[in-house]
């Protein structure tokens, strides 16, 4: 695996990854380096193998899916900003004003099934969804919390929303992939109303 690894990423990405002086880890997650470097190169070998498992995160999780397939060196050091102490990812791996950080709570297990990488890639770019700029956003404000999967706070407060909506959608992929690099459509699912 190193092999191909270093083909894809050059030797300097495994190293700072493996490396607690070049890639220092949350205290949470520094028992956890070994996992989140199997973590990682599973991900950017088979991005197929990356899940959402129990949680509404498909919409993030499609994201990293594609960052994987198409930068698989910025999905590194994507990962390198997320476990790291402070948790943030480099502005300079985003596209326009993003700022992006690790959602708190997520440095310890949540019994997802997923793997460590993906739980705070994932509820990381959900956190990220809820500053989508338009107010006619219902995600607008409000606060992801990644034990419940559910989004709450100021326009619904006595309501939890889940999953990420075709604005937010559109506002992550704008940060990560640049602006209007691809757009978000809606697909019209099936409907549960009672006839």
């Amino acid at each position: 695996h190193q092999i191909a690894f270093q083909e894809l990423f050059g030797e300097k990405h495994l190293t700072d990854l493996s490396d607690p002086k070049s890639c220092p880890l949350h205290s949470d997650l520094a028992k956890q380096r070994e996992q989140i470097l199997r973590d990682t190169l599973m991900e950017v070998a088979y991005p197929d193998k990356i899940a959402q498992r129990n949680k509404n995160t498909c919409v993030p999780t499609s994201v990293q899916i594609m960052l994987a397939l198409q930068d698989p060196e910025r999905y590194v050091q994507i990962v390198q900003g997320l476990v790291s102490p402070k948790g943030e990812i480099s502005s300079q791996l985003l596209h326009g004003e993003a700022h992006i950080v690790r959602d708190e709570g997520t440095t310890q297990d949540d019994s997802s099934g997923r793997t460590i990488t993906s739980r705070l890639i994932q509820a990381a770019f959900m956190e990220y969804g809820n500053d989508a700029s338009s107010l006619s956003s219902f995600f607008r404000g409000n606060d992801y919390d990644n034990a419940k999967d559910k989004h709450s706070g100021a326009l619904l407060p006595d309501k939890w929303l889940k999953g990420m909506g075709q604005e937010e959608g559109q506002y992550l992929m704008d940060a990560i992939f640049g602006e209007k690099a691809y757009k978000s459509i809606l697909v019209d699912q099936p409907s549960f109303h009672s006839a």
